[in-house]
């Protein structure tokens, strides 16, 4: 899966566009102008074109670095630009991941108020060539990308989990039927696995139980 990642800024952003073992390319959107519009219209612009050459290599996800800042106006102005992204994005019909810095650093270096350069050195250890690695906003971007990956990995491995447990429950669960399969569930994971499951699957709700249409050769099931 090939991820655009963007840590945003109306005077820097920083992009990333990976795979989930390759480091394809990374670079930065920098603005000088003093109007706020004018920034935006330049970031439009020069993101469009990475947009499109995202697109060669099959882009499927954009992730975007959330803002968190205690300037008011600063605030505003990031919202606006996040916003030109997810419409970006839409316009394009890629779907978005929006992720916190603090869920980044955490994931990447075990601190989630780790400094950026601390984050860089994390990126530096995976990917060591093919950046500026002076370039903070660039490896915030890239450590985005790494961090997102590693989620959906994550999320991956807990939704097969669970749909095994509703292959051997014969389709048909609820709370304590799952725990059967798998004893340290909580009610929170439950809920999300269950979610994803109606997604992905035919169902209908009888008798206090959710009943799933399941392929029952697992490597009939796509996801």
């Amino acid at each position: 899966m090939v991820i655009l990642s963007i840590d945003p800024g109306t005077y820097k952003l920083g992009w990333a566009l990976t795979d989930e073992k390759t480091l394809i390319d990374a670079g930065l959107i920098e603005s000088q102008k003093k109007k706020l519009g004018d920034r935006f219209l330049q970031v439009y612009k020069a993101l469009g074109q990475i947009f499109d050459r995202a697109a060669t290599y099959e882009l499927s996800l954009v992730a975007v670095e959330q803002y968190v800042g205690a300037s008011k106006l600063g605030t505003d102005a990031m919202k606006g630009l996040i916003g030109i992204i997810h419409l970006m994005a839409a316009q394009r019909g890629y779907p978005v991941i929006d992720f916190y810095p603090t869920t980044v650093k955490k994931m990447l270096t075990g601190d989630g108020k780790a400094d950026k350069e601390v984050v860089a050195q994390a990126v530096a250890r995976q990917y060591p060539t093919g950046y500026n690695a002076s370039l903070l906003d660039v490896t915030d971007a890239i450590a985005l990308g790494i961090a997102i990956h590693e989620q959906l990995k994550s999320d991956d491995a807990f939704l097969e989990t669970f749909r095994r447990a509703v292959i051997e429950a014969g389709g048909g669960i609820n709370y304590p039927i799952v725990r059967q399969s798998l004893p340290k569930i909580t009610k929170s994971e439950y809920t999300q696995g269950l979610a994803r499951m109606r997604q992905l699957y035919e169902h209908e709700q009888r008798g206090g139980k959710y009943l799933f249409d399941i392929p029952l050769r697992l490597k009939e099931i796509t996801y």
